[in-house]
């Protein structure tokens, strides 16, 4: 069941909350609510799968909806997921990279705003929309330039960290060269805002796709290092695709604030929902007895809902590292 902020109002919650619709305050306490129970468990309709065919290139940049990889399989075959810390290990096999690596394996590899990097000394950017913008709208872009200095810029009579650039359906450059874009601040737009970086050579790369509502972009990254000696993917008994890999994977998705009636919550349990955010109320009121029993109450509603679609046949696997260890050919257990 799907549930979007006009079914929330149409329910109890503003009884509960004793607030009008129009109240912002309800707004705020809706997503502070709903944002907590998706970080507090794996819960029904919080994951999803996507499957997306690339190419050899190992760095995957995910989109906004992703909060985190679950499970991961390329052309089929499952693979191993490796936290951020997995390359520091001493005993493990260092910095892996598409050119030095042959294993197929996920590695997490943080976050960033946008999905490609600059790698040259010479790179200036490029932001424009496609519906007209107000008057004024400016994407600020932080980072370093060719120097390795940080961008600073003369705003009126005070320095700003970055640069602004027009946002507008005309492409607006920037006067600074970038080598690394470490942050964006993007104003809500009428629709998507795209980055481009332009090398000296006049190549034009996008970089960055903004949704209209999204102010502070910033996406998960990832390695799969041996992507590039995977085979091509085979379709069923087809042919194989030209230099294309599929890469299926289940995801924890992430909360998005809701602001218009047809906005979507990610957790479809409304009693849930107005629970957490009755205990987001209670805890500002200072009453946190009260908002942790609220908190808990939502948290079981999630338990059982997810009980009941799931079902209780299933049966849970043991999970195992495919590598072996030095006693004999005993797998690791995980």
């Amino acid at each position: 069941m799907r549930l979007n902020l006009a079914a929330v109002k149409a329910s109890r919650v503003t009884d509960m909350l004793g607030l009008c619709e129009d109240d912002p305050r309800l707004l705020d306490f809706l997503n502070e609510g709903h944002r907590r129970l998706i970080h507090a468990g794996l819960y029904w309709n919080t994951f999803q799968t996507y499957q997306i065919c690339v190419g050899s290139e190992g760095c995957l940049t995910w989109p906004r909806q992703v909060a985190s990889i679950e499970a991961l399989s390329v052309n089929d075959a499952p693979v191993t997921l490796r936290n951020g810390w997995f390359e520091y290990l001493q005993s493990g096999y260092g910095i892996r990279t598409n050119e030095n690596s042959s294993e197929l394996q996920l590695i997490d590899r943080g976050t960033a705003c946008t999905f490609d990097d600059i790698t040259d000394n010479s790179t200036v950017l490029e932001v424009y929309s496609l519906v007209a913008e107000d008057a004024g709208s400016q994407l600020l872009v932080q980072g370093y330039d060719e120097n390795g200095n940080w961008i600073r810029s003369l705003v009126g009579s005070t320095y700003v960290d970055g640069e602004y650039i027009d946002i507008s359906t005309t492409k607006t450059r920037s006067t600074n060269i970038f080598t690394a874009v470490t942050s964006i601040t993007k104003p809500v737009t009428n629709g998507p805002v795209y980055l481009s970086k332009v090398d000296a050579s006049s190549v034009v790369t996008l970089i960055g796709y903004y949704e209209a509502d999204e102010t502070l972009p910033n996406y998960r990254r990832s390695l799969i290092p041996g992507l590039a000696d995977a085979p091509n993917y085979v379709c069923g008994d087809g042919d194989p695709l030209t230099d294309r890999r599929a890469v299926r994977a289940v995801v924890k998705l992430e909360h998005i604030d809701v602001v218009n009636d047809n906005d979507f919550f990610v957790i479809g349990n409304v009693s849930a929902i107005k629970n957490s955010a009755k205990a987001v109320q209670l805890e500002e009121q200072q009453n946190l007895q009260e908002s942790i029993q609220h908190f808990q109450l939502a948290l079981q509603l999630l338990d059982n809902e997810l009980k009941h679609y799931e079902g209780t046949s299933n049966v849970e696997p043991l999970k195992i590292e495919s590598d072996t260890w030095g006693a004999g050919q005993m797998p690791t257990v995980i």
